[in-house]
């Protein structure tokens, strides 16, 4: 299983998504996970004013990636939280200053002990989960 972040998922949005994440995205359909907290932070995008004009487009986009990943969703439970808090006290949280939620989905990976597909690896890199960035695929 590879725990997919938000960033992946968002090329299936674009006009024109980068064909060496959506080629990615569909090889390794299969073994795909999608996190609650990834479900948030595309809830947060589409409810913000800028997407307004595409907000029905996104709406549809996410029921029909929630609906495709229902058995492969990750919620952040206790054990999650447990891991959140091992990584979240380390010291190279004060240096990196990373944004609570990654720290979450990180945690989420270590948990179930699987890969975490982003393109933001330098987020990640430090916390010692394996990473796969799909444009680099």
């Amino acid at each position: 299983m590879i725990l997919v972040d938000t960033n992946v998922w968002s090329e299936l949005t674009k006009p024109r998504g980068d064909p060496a994440v959506l080629a990615w995205l569909e090889t390794n359909d299969a073994d795909l996970a999608l996190s609650t907290l990834v479900i948030a932070e595309i809830r947060y995008g589409i409810e913000l004013p800028a997407a307004e004009h595409k907000r029905p487009y996104l709406e549809a986009w996410l029921a029909g990636l929630e609906a495709r990943y229902w058995g492969q969703t990750l919620a952040f439970g206790k054990a999650s939280a447990h891991c959140y808090g091992r990584i979240a006290a380390r010291p190279e949280v004060k240096a990196r200053q990373p944004q609570i939620i990654d720290i979450q989905i990180a945690a989420q990976a270590q948990e179930h002990g699987i890969a975490l597909a982003t393109r933001n690896a330098r987020d990640f890199a430090w916390i010692g989960v394996p990473l796969i960035d799909p444009w680099a695929a």
